[in-house]
Protein backbone atom coordinates (compact mmCIF):
# COMPACT_ATOMS: atom_id res chain seq x y z
CA UNK A 1 0.00 0.00 0.00
CA UNK A 2 2.83 2.53 0.83
CA UNK A 3 5.08 1.36 -2.53
CA UNK A 4 1.05 2.35 -4.25
CA UNK A 5 0.64 5.50 -2.38
CA UNK A 6 4.06 6.58 -3.18
CA UNK A 7 3.63 5.79 -6.99
CA UNK A 8 0.88 8.21 -7.46
CA UNK A 9 2.24 11.05 -5.31
CA UNK A 10 5.04 11.02 -8.20
CA UNK A 11 2.50 10.62 -10.81
CA UNK A 12 0.75 13.86 -9.41
CA UNK A 13 4.18 15.80 -8.80
CA UNK A 14 5.26 14.80 -12.44
CA UNK A 15 1.75 16.13 -14.18
CA UNK A 16 1.68 19.02 -12.29
CA UNK A 17 5.03 19.72 -13.69
CA UNK A 18 4.60 19.46 -17.01
CA UNK A 19 0.87 21.48 -16.62
CA UNK A 20 3.38 24.21 -15.04
CA UNK A 21 5.70 24.18 -17.73
CA UNK A 22 8.25 22.47 -15.70
CA UNK A 23 8.39 19.55 -17.91
CA UNK A 24 10.80 19.18 -21.32
CA UNK A 25 12.12 22.92 -22.25
CA UNK A 26 10.64 23.82 -26.18
CA UNK A 27 13.77 23.58 -28.37
CA UNK A 28 15.10 26.62 -30.09
CA UNK A 29 15.27 26.96 -33.83
CA UNK A 30 17.58 28.37 -35.88
CA UNK A 31 16.79 31.94 -36.55
CA UNK A 32 16.90 33.14 -40.69
CA UNK A 33 17.47 36.88 -41.29
CA UNK A 34 14.14 37.91 -40.91
CA UNK A 35 14.18 36.46 -37.69
CA UNK A 36 17.31 37.96 -36.76
CA UNK A 37 15.67 41.41 -38.77
CA UNK A 38 12.93 40.99 -36.60
CA UNK A 39 15.19 40.44 -33.26
CA UNK A 40 17.19 43.98 -33.76
CA UNK A 41 13.85 45.75 -34.50
CA UNK A 42 13.38 47.12 -31.27
CA UNK A 43 10.49 49.62 -30.05
CA UNK A 44 10.00 52.47 -27.82
CA UNK A 45 8.27 50.89 -24.90
CA UNK A 46 10.71 50.55 -21.65
CA UNK A 47 13.00 52.98 -23.18
CA UNK A 48 13.93 56.47 -21.82
CA UNK A 49 12.94 57.85 -25.03
CA UNK A 50 10.99 57.73 -27.60
CA UNK A 51 12.74 55.74 -31.07
CA UNK A 52 12.37 55.98 -34.35
CA UNK A 53 14.22 53.65 -36.94
CA UNK A 54 17.88 55.17 -39.23
CA UNK A 55 18.80 51.48 -40.49
CA UNK A 56 19.76 48.37 -40.51
CA UNK A 57 21.52 45.48 -42.68
CA UNK A 58 22.21 41.93 -42.54
CA UNK A 59 25.76 40.95 -41.68
CA UNK A 60 27.45 38.21 -43.16
CA UNK A 61 31.00 36.64 -41.68
CA UNK A 62 33.16 38.54 -44.13
CA UNK A 63 30.63 41.64 -43.11
CA UNK A 64 31.83 40.92 -39.54
CA UNK A 65 35.21 39.84 -39.86
CA UNK A 66 36.18 43.25 -41.94
CA UNK A 67 35.00 45.07 -38.86
CA UNK A 68 38.21 43.92 -36.80
CA UNK A 69 41.73 44.95 -36.81
CA UNK A 70 42.49 40.84 -38.41
CA UNK A 71 39.18 40.40 -40.58
CA UNK A 72 41.12 36.88 -41.60
CA UNK A 73 41.39 35.62 -37.87
CA UNK A 74 37.98 36.39 -37.32
CA UNK A 75 36.66 35.27 -40.72
CA UNK A 76 38.31 31.62 -39.44
CA UNK A 77 36.85 32.03 -35.94
CA UNK A 78 33.45 32.70 -37.49
CA UNK A 79 33.61 29.30 -39.73
CA UNK A 80 34.95 27.21 -36.77
CA UNK A 81 32.06 28.61 -34.43
CA UNK A 82 29.36 28.06 -37.02
CA UNK A 83 28.10 31.51 -37.54
CA UNK A 84 25.37 31.41 -39.56
CA UNK A 85 24.57 35.16 -39.87
CA UNK A 86 23.55 38.06 -38.42
CA UNK A 87 21.90 41.62 -38.43
CA UNK A 88 22.14 44.96 -37.20
CA UNK A 89 19.92 47.72 -36.63
CA UNK A 90 20.55 51.54 -35.71
CA UNK A 91 18.12 54.63 -34.44
CA UNK A 92 17.36 57.97 -33.57
CA UNK A 93 16.37 58.96 -29.58
CA UNK A 94 14.05 61.80 -29.64
CA UNK A 95 15.59 64.86 -27.55
CA UNK A 96 18.20 65.83 -26.10
CA UNK A 97 21.32 63.70 -25.16
CA UNK A 98 21.67 59.99 -26.75
CA UNK A 99 22.38 60.34 -30.09
CA UNK A 100 22.23 56.95 -31.14
CA UNK A 101 20.80 53.61 -30.47
CA UNK A 102 22.16 50.12 -31.60
CA UNK A 103 20.95 46.92 -31.38
CA UNK A 104 23.06 43.43 -33.51
CA UNK A 105 22.33 39.93 -33.11
CA UNK A 106 24.28 36.99 -34.53
CA UNK A 107 23.48 33.68 -34.28
CA UNK A 108 25.54 29.82 -33.74
CA UNK A 109 23.97 26.82 -34.15
CA UNK A 110 26.04 25.49 -30.81
CA UNK A 111 25.94 26.34 -27.52
CA UNK A 112 29.30 26.05 -27.34
CA UNK A 113 30.20 28.23 -30.50
CA UNK A 114 27.92 31.17 -29.05
CA UNK A 115 30.06 30.67 -26.11
CA UNK A 116 33.64 31.09 -28.05
CA UNK A 117 31.98 34.17 -30.06
CA UNK A 118 30.76 36.02 -26.99
CA UNK A 119 34.02 35.61 -24.71
CA UNK A 120 36.17 36.56 -27.89
CA UNK A 121 33.76 39.42 -28.12
CA UNK A 122 34.44 40.44 -24.17
CA UNK A 123 38.20 40.21 -24.36
CA UNK A 124 38.15 42.25 -27.57
CA UNK A 125 36.87 45.15 -26.23
CA UNK A 126 39.00 45.60 -23.43
CA UNK A 127 42.30 44.74 -25.42
CA UNK A 128 44.94 46.87 -26.29
CA UNK A 129 44.36 45.40 -30.04
CA UNK A 130 41.10 47.90 -29.72
CA UNK A 131 42.93 51.16 -28.58
CA UNK A 132 45.42 50.57 -31.06
CA UNK A 133 42.74 50.08 -33.45
CA UNK A 134 40.73 53.47 -32.58
CA UNK A 135 44.38 55.20 -32.44
CA UNK A 136 44.84 53.79 -35.97
CA UNK A 137 41.46 55.46 -37.16
CA UNK A 138 42.88 58.76 -35.72
CA UNK A 139 41.21 58.63 -32.26
CA UNK A 140 44.06 58.59 -29.69
CA UNK A 141 42.64 59.40 -26.77
CA UNK A 142 40.28 56.64 -25.85
CA UNK A 143 39.18 54.78 -22.50
CA UNK A 144 37.36 51.82 -22.04
CA UNK A 145 36.03 49.84 -19.25
CA UNK A 146 33.94 47.33 -18.05
CA UNK A 147 31.33 48.24 -15.64
CA UNK A 148 28.78 46.72 -13.06
CA UNK A 149 25.66 46.33 -14.29
CA UNK A 150 22.46 43.40 -13.90
CA UNK A 151 22.68 40.66 -15.99
CA UNK A 152 21.04 40.05 -18.96
CA UNK A 153 20.23 36.42 -20.96
CA UNK A 154 22.35 33.64 -20.55
CA UNK A 155 25.65 35.65 -19.94
CA UNK A 156 26.54 39.41 -19.85
CA UNK A 157 29.19 42.04 -19.94
CA UNK A 158 28.77 45.89 -19.66
CA UNK A 159 31.38 48.38 -21.26
CA UNK A 160 31.77 52.08 -20.91
CA UNK A 161 33.67 53.71 -23.49
CA UNK A 162 34.97 57.24 -23.68
CA UNK A 163 36.40 58.65 -26.99
CA UNK A 164 37.88 62.28 -27.64
CA UNK A 165 36.82 63.33 -30.89
CA UNK A 166 37.13 66.33 -33.31
CA UNK A 167 33.03 67.19 -32.17
CA UNK A 168 34.08 66.59 -28.74
CA UNK A 169 34.19 63.67 -26.20
CA UNK A 170 31.56 61.32 -27.18
CA UNK A 171 30.41 58.14 -24.75
CA UNK A 172 28.80 54.87 -25.57
CA UNK A 173 27.69 52.09 -23.22
CA UNK A 174 27.70 48.91 -24.69
CA UNK A 175 26.04 45.73 -23.41
CA UNK A 176 27.35 42.56 -24.91
CA UNK A 177 25.46 39.41 -23.83
CA UNK A 178 24.50 36.00 -24.94
CA UNK A 179 21.06 34.08 -24.98
CA UNK A 180 21.49 30.84 -26.20
CA UNK A 181 23.05 30.61 -29.60
CA UNK A 182 22.76 34.11 -30.18
CA UNK A 183 25.46 37.00 -29.31
CA UNK A 184 24.19 40.35 -29.03
CA UNK A 185 25.29 43.99 -28.64
CA UNK A 186 23.11 46.96 -27.59
CA UNK A 187 24.49 50.49 -27.18
CA UNK A 188 23.56 53.88 -26.62
CA UNK A 189 26.22 56.80 -27.65
CA UNK A 190 26.17 60.57 -26.82
CA UNK A 191 27.87 63.16 -26.08
CA UNK A 192 29.62 62.55 -22.33
CA UNK A 193 27.43 61.98 -19.39
CA UNK A 194 24.18 61.69 -21.57
CA UNK A 195 23.57 58.56 -21.72
CA UNK A 196 24.00 55.91 -18.94
CA UNK A 197 24.88 52.12 -18.49
CA UNK A 198 20.70 51.86 -17.10
CA UNK A 199 19.69 53.05 -20.78
CA UNK A 200 22.00 50.33 -22.09
CA UNK A 201 20.68 47.77 -19.90
CA UNK A 202 17.06 48.54 -21.13
CA UNK A 203 17.87 48.70 -24.54
CA UNK A 204 19.49 45.22 -23.72
CA UNK A 205 16.77 43.45 -21.68
CA UNK A 206 13.87 44.64 -24.99
CA UNK A 207 16.69 42.67 -27.16
CA UNK A 208 16.98 39.78 -25.20
CA UNK A 209 13.18 39.62 -24.90
CA UNK A 210 13.10 39.70 -28.92
CA UNK A 211 15.42 37.16 -29.16
CA UNK A 212 13.66 34.58 -26.74
CA UNK A 213 10.82 34.83 -28.11
CA UNK A 214 11.41 34.71 -31.73
CA UNK A 215 13.60 32.17 -31.11
CA UNK A 216 11.23 29.99 -29.31
CA UNK A 217 7.68 30.65 -30.60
Amino acid sequence: MRSFWFVCVIAVLTLSLYACGGGEKKTAHTPDDAGMSEMVMITSEGLPWPISLVGDEAKSNEDAANEYPDPERWLKSYEEWGRTGGHSASFQPEGEGVSVVEAEVEYFPSIGGAKSAWSADRDFMVSEVTLQHLAAAGITDAKIEEVDADKVGDESAAFDVLLTTEAGPQETFIVLFRQEGVVALASVRGGEGSATVKDAIAVAKQLDARIEDILYR
